[in-house]
Formats: C-alpha cells, structure tokens, sequence
C-alpha cells in the first residue's frame, strides 16, 4: 500500500464516484423504505449525479469519424471501457461507409483515385470496395461493370454502316438487355431508302420491280414504305413511274409528226398545262413546221450578202419576195456589215495577240499593228496590258512526274519537291503521298490531315 492508502481508500476519496454510489445506494434502502413517492425522487437525484456518465466506444468512434472529437480524447475515454488504443484506432478505420459503387467507378474512370492501393488511408477503387459491404471476391467483377457497351442505337448504326459486324450488334444489344430478334428489327428499321424520285427513276431503267415487301425486298413499294412518306400513297408513286416528255418535247413530236394532236393534249395537261394553254402549244407547233423552212432561206441570203456572192441590191429583192420591206431589209443588210466588219477586226487582232504573245514580234510593231486596224489608243493601251500578263504567265513549269523524278535522283531535297507539289495545287499530304510511292517507303514528316 504506497503512501499508507489501501486502494479502496483511493476509491472512496471526498466526492468521488465510488463514495456516490455508496452514500445513494444507503439512501436508496431508506427511501424504498418511505414508498413509491421517494423512490421517484431518488432516481431523479441519480440521474443527475450520472450526468458524467463515459460513452460507449461505438458512440467514440462514430464522433471521431464524423469530426466531432478529437482521436486523442476519445481514444482516453473509450480506455476507460477496456479498449486499448490500437483496438480503437481499429474501429475508427473501420467506421464509415465509402462512397457508392457508381461514384468510385466514376470516379476511377475519370482519374480522380487510383484502381489498386489498400490500408486505412488509401483512396482506390479497391479500397472503396473492400470498405463497402461486398465480399472481396467481387472486386474484379465490379472492375468490370465500370465500363458500359455502346448504346443499342448507336451499335445499330455501326451494323448498318457497316463499321462492326451483325454478330458483333448482336452481342452489344445483349449486353444493353436487347434480344438478337429485337435487335434485328431495329436494323431492319434503321436507314432511309433512296428519294422517291430516284426509286421511280431506278423503275424506269429497269433496275427494280414496282412492288415486293420485306426487310430484304429492293422495290418501289417497299422503298416507300421505308421512307416517311405514308405508305397509302405508294399508289401514286407508282402512277408516276410512267415519264411524261416536257412541253417543249411534246411541241417538237408534233411538228415532227410522231405524234396525234389528241396525244399531244394529254401529255401537256399531264404537264400541268390547262386546256387552253395546251391547245395553243399545238397549234404554235404546226405553225412552226414552215418556220424552219422561212428562216433558212433568210439566213442563206443574208450569209451570202456577208460573203458578197450577191449585191445589196439583190439581197434586198430577194428578201421583199419573203415579205420583208425595204427597211427591214436595210437593217438586216446593216447588221451583217458591221458583222462581218468585227469579225475580220477581231480576226486580225487574235492574230496580232498570239504573235505577241508568242514573242514573234515586240510591242512597238504589235501597237503599230493595232493601230493599222483604227482602234482607239485605250483599246490598245488595254489589250497591249492583258497580254503582256499572258506574256508574263506564259512560263513551262515542271510536271508533277518531273517533280518526283528530280526527288527520286536527290535534284529536289524533300521539302523543294513537296513545295512545288503544293504549288501545283496538290495539298502536302497528297504530296508527301507521291514522293513516299515513288520511293517505295513511307517518308518521314508525314503531314497532319
């Protein structure tokens, strides 16, 4: 006994608890003693000497992890309950709950923690599922299920486009919940066929039948019921695959006369023409049969005046027997004149110009020639500037071939040749291409696009 005091000394020290509990337990006899009225009383005294009451190590640990005690006193108070530091510091690591299994694979996946790591502080995706309520043997498994397949729409346009194959689609949908007979309905619904325009005209060469449905049926009828034109006018469609030849077309068979007027009718109003309108194409049609026929005899004496194989004077009889006056014909005659007036003018400076151009003559004598023609001094000045650009710009330049010729026997290294591809209008990449093919290997500093 150190100190000459016996430990039960120590304990029933002034207003210690075991001297509490001995004075209220004495006192607890005599009220019981006194009735139910004083029992009541002395519990609430009790109560209220226990207001020191030390929590459970449970109720510790759950005030650590939620911050609302410090490690250190907590760990001295849950002592007093038998559990050691290191058991304590065990519950503390165990208490809480992770993140959900969504949240850390998102979490994984976004690279926010990393996939392997254990212990009391790791944040890994394994940790967070070994700190959840799943067996460990789920880890893999739950790996797994952080990675989702393709859409089922989106497989189906990779089958439809043929970037996977179906059995591929079909796996796909599986894993997304839809069966292989489901999944190929949605394939056989994805897609648009072709215009109706184009199906008709497919009709009219003979590429496809009218009708025929099915998800493997090619027609016009199945086309339509593909599309997101209502399938009760794929009757009209139909009706249209027969071709109706344009007003002018139907004008010109009529002069021809390989067609009926009655025909014709029915073909300009298939057109959209109303009746009246229809009548009066027929009619211009048979007027114009003679027409052709009036105005080559026209143009034939109006080219032989141009050529002066006849006189003005017998141009203008000719012309007054067609029924054209004198002042008509004057102004015909005229017009072929000044026709044939700027055709030889404009022979004569083609030929000036190409001579130039060509460097057969020098400047001095092409103006001078110019100006044997009476052409203003401006026209001149003009036409001497545009082809003295022609004179500039005509320049042989090396062929693409010559290019990568001179690349292939080390003349152009390979930025000089893949510039004077560039300027020849290929894009580098095309031009790095060429070069790579004539060396039969790839060629470094390819271009990006």
């Amino acid at each position: 006994m150190p100190n000459g005091t016996s430990v039960i000394g120590r304990l029933f020290t002034k207003g210690s608890v075991a001297e509490q509990i001995f004075v209220w337990a004495i006192l607890a006899g005599v009220v019981e003693a006194l009735g139910e009225p004083g029992l009541e009383e002395l519990r609430q005294l009790a109560r209220s000497a226990a207001l020191n009451t030390i929590l459970t190590p449970a109720e510790l640990t759950d005030a650590v992890v939620k911050g609302h005690m410090g490690l250190g006193p907590a760990t001295a108070e849950a002592g007093r309950s038998g559990v050691d530091a290191e058991r304590f510091k065990t519950l503390v690591d165990s208490a809480g709950e992770p993140p959900g299994l969504e949240f850390l694979l998102q979490a994984w996946r976004r690279e926010f923690i990393p996939e392997g790591g254990a212990g009391a502080d790791s944040t890994s995706l394994e940790q967070g599922i070994r700190e959840s309520r799943l067996k460990d043997k789920w880890i893999g498994v739950v790996k797994q299920m952080g990675f989702v397949p393709i859409p089922v729409a989106e497989a189906v346009d990779a089958v439809v486009e043929s970037q996977i194959s179906h059995e591929d689609g079909e796996r796909i949908a599986f894993q997304n919940g839809v069966t292989a007979a489901n999944f190929q309905i949605l394939v056989n619904t994805r897609g648009n066929p072709p215009s109706p325009t184009e199906v008709i005209e497919m009709v009219r060469r003979g590429k496809i039948p009218l009708r025929g449905t099915g998800p493997d049926v090619i027609s016009l009828q199945q086309a339509i019921y593909e599309g997101a034109t209502k399938n009760k006018w794929e009757p009209v469609f139909e009706a249209l695959t027969e071709a109706v030849p344009p007003p002018r077309t139907v004008v010109a068979l009529v002069r021809a006369g390989a067609i009926s007027d009655v025909d014709a009718a029915r073909y300009l109003q298939d057109a959209g023409l109303s009746t009246q309108l229809a009548a009066a194409y027929i009619t211009e049609a048979h007027h114009g049969k003679t027409q052709a026929e009036r105005n080559l005899t026209v143009t034939q004496i109006l080219d032989l005046y141009e050529a002066r194989a006849i006189s003005a004077k017998d141009a203008t009889t000719l012309l007054a027997d067609l029924h054209y006056s004198d002042t008509e014909a004057a102004q015909l005659l005229s017009l072929r004149d000044l026709q044939r007036e700027i055709r030889v003018v404009n022979q004569a400076i083609s030929r000036v110009g190409k001579l130039y151009v060509a460097r057969k003559i020098e400047r001095d004598q092409a103006v001078a020639s110019l100006g044997s023609l009476q052409l203003p001094s401006a026209q001149v000045s003009e036409l001497i500037s545009v082809w003295d650009q022609e004179r500039a710009v005509t320049v042989r330049v090396l062929t693409p071939a010559e290019v990568v010729a001179a690349f292939h026997w080390e003349i152009f290294d390979q930025a000089t040749a893949t510039q004077e591809l560039v300027n020849q209008g290929y894009t580098p990449r095309d031009a790095w291409a060429l070069l790579s093919i004539r060396q039969h290997t790839r060629l470094p500093n390819q271009p990006a696009g």
